[in-house]
């Protein structure tokens, strides 16, 4: 009777400290959108629509004709954007031996080079904004990538339809759901199949035939081809493939460029543009701010261009392609752009004609320019007053005086310039005051979940004093992070959210004021020593570029010194009851573990430095017969079919393993669609989305078989360990199919590192060193499959596999899926460990809510910290390129790692453990 109240007063308390804990992730996750609100803050700036009326007409009151001096340079426009388009595919092509007809073109100065700089985020809808607007889009469009929300801004396309141009599009169908009233014809393509890099290119290439030769009716023609993209995705910038679709876009260019030739030489004037809307990194990925990634070519052919000379191209930046597009066309400049326009671009007109250019140009961005408070200080300012006299007097004087040309035309450009640079720091606005909220919050759960399972008797001083201090320290932030503005720390919250944030933090108070924190010699805190110095290293950017050399160092630390006492317990297994064979075989495992990271940590390249080294995934690739990687994928699901069956109850493992046979042969299948392994003999065509169906169709009669045989639907008595069992098996099964065919292989590897340690670390009664190197595995294998903190690292293909359509909310799970596997895994395989009873004092729900407490604990302590480094760090060069995407690691992380968390919570601490029972 006495254990039974024991139970059940434990029970009762950890019930209770489970809600608190649901609580602290509910906070966690408010906390995290928050910051990210104060952040990235979605601005968007309404201006109206550029009109004739803006084109100057007089400069320092002299009148000038600007129907004469601004007007088309062509009849004729091909816009042709490459994705993925790196500058050294078009630079050293001859190295590549590829594309000859555009390096010619380059070389024999029929065509003009320029290298363009692109900002990051290199990905595709905030790159086509900036080519189209001339305005700097935010980091936060890398999120608002797969909505593809249409474009309200002023841009070159709106320009060009208010006047006249008849526009046709053919290609990425992200341009038709920016502008999906512009184009007078047009066929879109989805980006979104990856594997598919033929039929992607030759729905646009179709087309050509039509529009070159047959209809006469369009004055601008856009095409965008996807093919070299998706082949950096799927096989990397090294494939053979590459050079392959290089020539084929070479082929394309050939053609539009004699018909533009043909036109030019006929009166009917015409300009053919071929530019990258961002580059590729090393590893086939973008999104990043590598120079790979950054730096795009963009060739012209049919204007007389400045001669190209080696090593020394003219260098413009992108957002300078929508002013040079509607100067061409001789529309008004987007009210939005802040670009200047190409010289290279307008390099055979009249210094007239180039002078005034240059000066509705900086008119244009002045526009936005004296907006900014303190304006009439800056440097810019005083030289864009200087370039207008300097042009006035010119245009006073006998207008021999050319040899002045060129000293306006370098004013107009320094001044110009220096306006964008404090035009784009202009742009950053960050909210202090919610990031600063936020950060507060974000301290609270670190504390409430140090002691979320006892609390004292409420304290109303102590209340007070985290009252008191939580206001205080945020006024401190708040003055710290330099907001001067006394009325800003009221006026920049939305009244409701400042009332839910009041709340929420009253709240928090008094979990605080009932929490006792006991720092003892066991205490957490000397088990968070490597997370307190991995928390450390995130202050340098080079640490977080190449944060998986933290954790490698981490991971053989930990091996070494399970190494170094178990070769301690050899030595004296004559004085203690040791067993002999036991240690030595745990000796082995631990140096096959030792081996196989020096092999796995070469799998993937990753990181920053050195991801452009040849990995085994390159040289798996490299194998034209696909052999090797074939078999790679094959071993790897024989490992886990077996690791199937071994943890299969006896009873059901035919049929379980009839199961993992169909799973496993619809995976294989599946990437032998894409010619990623050998197709069986006699296999027909497959697009790969059949045997995607069956493998769910499959998952579906597992999940119900496996039910009905563990009596988890009809009686609620299975062990929780049974359930996770099968949970685990699910997760494997889905990470499998998403993983790249390589990395297949790293999933049964993590559980054979889990139970090699599990079983290593039996005899060590500190959970919190058991949960550490759980925690350590789960990051180790995440960097093995290649992740890394640079968003040109995930993989969007594995957001749809299967479909036929996108849906936001499937691509988003998967993509999380396959991002996060391996820290997920390392969770629930932790969880599982702590299932079985060990501890007749212990409840199944107290297990499982100690063993969350301390994820969320070490989770979210390193986020808090980064959170006060990156407002810091908020000026800083790198903050974009580095420090940003980790922030949204980070944040993602949390939140999968949070929902899984609670999904365990739930599900398992309310039904029956069988086990204890019996």
């Amino acid at each position: 009777m006495t254990f039974m109240k024991k139970i059940n007063c434990i029970t009762t308390n950890y019930h209770h400290g489970s809600i608190i804990l649901i609580y602290i992730w509910f906070v966690a996750l408010f906390a995290i959108a928050l910051f990210l609100y104060g952040f990235f803050p979605v601005k968007y700036h309404e201006v109206p629509a550029a009109t004739l009326n803006d084109i100057p007409k007089s400069i320092n009151n002299i009148k000038i004709n600007s129907e004469y001096l601004y007007k088309p340079l062509v009849q004729k426009v091909v816009f042709m954007v490459i994705d993925a388009l790196r500058w050294d595919f078009i630079n050293d092509a001859h190295k590549l031996d590829v594309m000859s007809f555009t390096r010619n073109s380059i070389i024999n100065n029929l065509a003009g080079l320029s290298q363009v700089k692109v900002n990051a985020p290199t990905v595709t809808m905030p790159r086509v904004k900036a080519m189209t607007s001339g305005a700097v889009s935010s980091f936060i469009d890398v999120v608002l990538n797969f909505g593809k929300s249409t474009v309200t801004t002023d841009n070159v396309l709106l320009q060009a339809k208010n006047h006249y141009h008849n526009i046709i599009f053919y290609g990425d169908d992200t341009w038709l759901k920016l502008y999906p009233n512009i184009f007078n014809r047009f066929d879109g393509t989805t980006s979104f199949f990856v594997s598919d890099y033929t039929e992607v290119d030759h729905n646009v290439t179709r087309h050509l035939n039509d529009e070159l030769h047959k209809n006469n009716d369009w004055s601008i023609m856009i095409l965008h081809y996807l093919g070299l993209d998706h082949i950096g995705h799927v096989y990397g910038p090294q494939s053979p493939l590459v050079k392959i679709k290089l020539n084929e876009m070479d082929e394309v260019i050939r053609k539009i460029a004699l018909k533009i030739q043909e036109w030019n030489a006929n009166g009917v004037s015409s300009l053919f543009i071929v530019c990258g809307d961002h580059g590729m990194k090393n590893s086939g990925g973008h999104g990043g701010a590598t120079p790979e990634e950054t730096l795009v070519p963009l060739v012209a052919f049919g204007l007389n261009n400045t001669p190209n000379i080696r090593d020394n191209f003219v260098q413009i930046e992108q957002v300078d392609i929508a002013t040079t597009l509607a100067v061409i066309l001789g529309v008004p400049i987007p009210s939005s752009s802040i670009g200047s326009v190409s010289l290279n671009m307008i390099n055979n007109l009249s210094p007239s004609n180039k002078l005034f250019i240059l000066y509705y140009n900086a008119k244009c961005i002045f526009a936005h320019y004296q907006k900014l408070s303190d304006y009439q200080t800056q440097s810019g300012y005083l030289k864009y007053l200087r370039a207008i006299e300097m042009h006035s007097e010119w245009l006073n004087k006998s207008r021999d005086s050319f040899n002045e040309i060129d000293l306006i035309i370098n004013q107009y450009k320094v001044a110009m310039n220096e306006m964008k640079d404090l035009l784009v720091q202009s742009m950053i606005h960050y909210n202090v005051t919610i990031m600063s909220a936020a950060i507060i919050l974000m301290g609270h759960v670190v504390v409430m979940s140090l002691k979320c399972d006892h609390y004292k008797t409420f304290s109303r001083r102590k209340f007070e004093f985290w009252w008191i201090s939580g206001i205080g320290l945020w006024l401190l932030l708040n003055f710290i992070f330099h907001l001067d503005d006394n009325d800003a720390l009221f006026t920049l919250i939305n009244n409701r959210l400042a009332l839910m944030i009041l709340i929420i933090f009253t709240i928090n108070c008094y979990w605080c004021a009932k929490t006792s924190i006991n720092i003892t010699k066991n205490s957490i805190l000397i088990y968070s020593l490597p997370i307190i110095l991995y928390t450390a290293s995130l202050s340098s950017s080079s640490f977080i570029e190449e944060e998986h050399q933290t954790w490698y160092f981490f991971w053989p630390t930990i091996l070494l010194h399970q190494l170094f006492l178990n070769i301690k317990k050899i030595k004296l297994f004559r004085l203690r009851n040791v067993n002999f064979i036991d240690t030595v075989t745990t000796i082995v495992k631990i140096f096959f573990l030792l081996v196989m990271h020096r092999v796995l940590r070469r799998w993937n390249s990753t990181g920053n430095k050195f991801a452009h080294l040849p990995d085994i995934n390159t040289w798996l690739k490299e194998d034209e017969l696909n052999i090797l990687m074939s078999l790679t994928v094959i071993i790897a699901l024989i490992l886990l079919v077996a690791v199937g069956v071994i943890v299969s109850n006896a009873k059901y493992r035919k049929i379980n393993l009839v199961f993992y046979l169909i799973i496993s042969s619809c995976i294989y299948l599946h990437h032998a669609s894409s010619n990623a392994v050998i197709k069986p003999l006699f296999y027909p065509e497959s697009s790969g989305i059949n045997e995607v169906q069956i493998f769910w169709i499959a998952v579906m009669g597992f999940i119900i078989y496996s039910s009905v045989c563990n009596n988890i639907i009809s009686h609620l008595t299975s062990s929780q360990s049974s359930i996770l069992c099968i949970i685990i098996q699910l997760w494997i099964m889905i990470s499998a199919l998403l993983h790249r065919p390589h990395n297949i292989i790293l999933l049964p590897m993590q559980l054979i590192t889990c139970k090699i340690m599990c079983d290593s670390l039996k005899s060590n009664s500190n959970k919190e060193m058991k949960f550490y190197v759980n925690y350590c595995v789960g990051n180790v294998f995440y960097f093995y499959q290649g992740n890394s903190n640079s968003l040109a690292t995930v993989d969007v293909a594995a957001g749809y596999v299967g479909l036929q359509s996108f849906i936001l909310p499937i691509t988003t799970i998967f993509i999380c899926i396959n991002t996060f596997s391996a820290p997920i895994l390392a969770y629930l395989m932790t969880l599982h460990d702590e299932m079985t009873p060990k501890e007749i004092d212990r409840t199944v729900g107290e297990k499982i809510f100690l063993l969350n407490r301390l994820f969320t604990f070490f989770k979210f302590l390193p986020l808090s910290v980064y959170t006060i480094i990156i407002t810091i760090m908020r000026y800083h060069l790198f903050v974009w390129s580095v420090f940003s995407p980790k922030l949204l690691y980070e944040a993602m992380y949390s939140t999968v790692l949070f929902i899984t968390m609670f999904t365990m919570q739930t599900f398992l601490s309310f039904t029956k453990n069988k086990s204890y029972l019996n």
